[in-house]
């Protein structure tokens, strides 16, 4: 009488064990879930910092481009003395010479 439940014990005990993975698959499967979540914020991090630097940069860009067109502006309004042509034709300040 004491074989039957010991007996039914047992065989539960090693259907358990054979339903449940061994470490090494464990391991694996955990490392493989870790490696993906790793990429996908080193993904995020790297979007978000190429994101960052754009919008940083932008208003200085904007100021610069501001700055540039009021130059060349004064430039073409500034004519010389003499009456001689303007001395930006491009848009770029020319050197004068002496």
């Amino acid at each position: 009488m004491l074989r039957a439940p010991l007996l039914a014990a047992a065989s539960a005990a090693l259907l358990l064990a054979g339903c449940k993975k061994t470490p090494e698959e464990n391991v694996e499967v955990q490392s493989e879930k870790a490696s993906r979540a790793l990429e996908e914020r080193y993904n995020q991090l790297q979007s978000e910092a190429e994101n960052g630097a754009e919008s940083a940069a932008a208003p200085y860009d904007n100021e610069a481009d501001a700055l540039l067109n009021q130059m060349a502006a004064n430039a073409v309004t500034a004519a010389p003395a003499n009456g001689a042509a303007p001395a930006v034709a491009d848009g770029a300040p020319k050197r004068r010479r002496p």
